[in-house]
């Protein structure tokens, strides 16, 4: 074999060796986006939906110490297995002229207090915990399924500087749910909120860490 035969047979080999390099550099990017994009995905495979369940009929004439019912839960009508949250509801007086009154009021020693009391069950306090300005569920919520009552009733206090015009008054109280589905890396991205499963299948709720910009 001639030395000008072997030096293009060397070239030709060189080339096809950077061309199987090549080739590789691009399938491993190929599946890296897939795997990025199959994870993204993931949090949305399915439809996700929480509806607030509330039997709640408040009397147009409301006197003071005298319970009403507010049963509230929450059901997942989706098809994903779920994490939810809730922020503090929401409440609202508006008075027989259609101005809104206070939700609060400062009472008789000296400190502010709800206008409507809220009696929660044993189950808010046992299976829900406060993180920043939300309340998280400390289970999963699979599909198809509702949380215990986290409310039973609420009752007008009884040292108002106004009962009348409370008692006059519309009352709303709105609860509202927020959902994501139950990965760890969704609660993280999503809410920046890390779950964590312990032996009993409850869940515990930290504050996600974020990497540092210096490594």
């Amino acid at each position: 074999m001639t030395m000008q035969i072997k030096r293009h047979l060397k070239i030709v080999a060189a080339l096809c060796a950077a061309v199987a390099v090549s080739a590789a550099a691009v399938g491993s990017s190929f599946a890296w986006f897939s795997k990025n994009a199959q994870q993204a995905n993931t949090f949305h495979v399915a439809a996700s939906h929480v509806s607030v369940t509330e039997v709640f009929n408040p009397p147009k004439d409301w006197k003071p110490d005298e319970p009403v019912t507010k049963k509230v839960s929450f059901t997942n009508d989706g098809q994903v297995d779920v994490y939810i949250r809730v922020p503090a509801p929401a409440e609202t007086w508006t008075a027989a002229d259609g101005s809104y009154l206070s939700s609060q009021y400062l009472g008789a020693d000296k400190k502010t207090h709800d206008v409507a009391q809220k009696h929660f069950t044993n189950a808010w306090n046992q299976q829900w915990v406060k993180s920043g300005d939300y309340f998280y569920y400390c289970k999963i919520l699979k599909a198809g399924e509702k949380t215990e009552i986290i409310m039973d009733s609420v009752t007008l206090a009884t040292d108002l500087p106004d009962v009348k015009a409370y008692a006059d008054a519309q009352y709303q109280l709105k609860f509202t749910v927020e959902n994501v589905q139950a990965l760890p890396e969704a609660a993280k991205e999503v809410w920046q909120m890390q779950p964590t499963v312990d032996s009993t299948g409850s869940l515990t709720w930290s504050p996600a860490q974020t990497a540092s910009k210096n490594g």
